[in-house]
């Protein structure tokens, strides 16, 4: 199971109840981690997004990999 904290209280949603696109990419990135049964994943907003991972070591080297590249960004 995949638990998202502070999503909604953190300012994730704009004033007009859009999804900001940048979270509309992320979706991908969660709907794959929870393929791979990632069991824990807590988001929050901190110069963009920030995945901590405690799940199988898949799921740890992917959020990994994926923080690396939206840092490139």
């Amino acid at each position: 199971m995949i638990y998202f904290k502070e999503w909604e209280s953190r300012g994730f949603k704009k004033a007009n109840n859009e999804t900001p696109a940048f979270l509309e990419e992320w979706k991908g990135i969660f709907k794959r981690l929870k393929q791979i049964n990632a069991t824990f994943i807590k988001v929050r907003a901190h110069a963009g997004i920030i995945i901590n991972c405690e799940a199988d070591t898949a799921a740890r080297k992917y959020a990994s990999a994926t923080r690396v590249l939206r840092s490139q960004m």
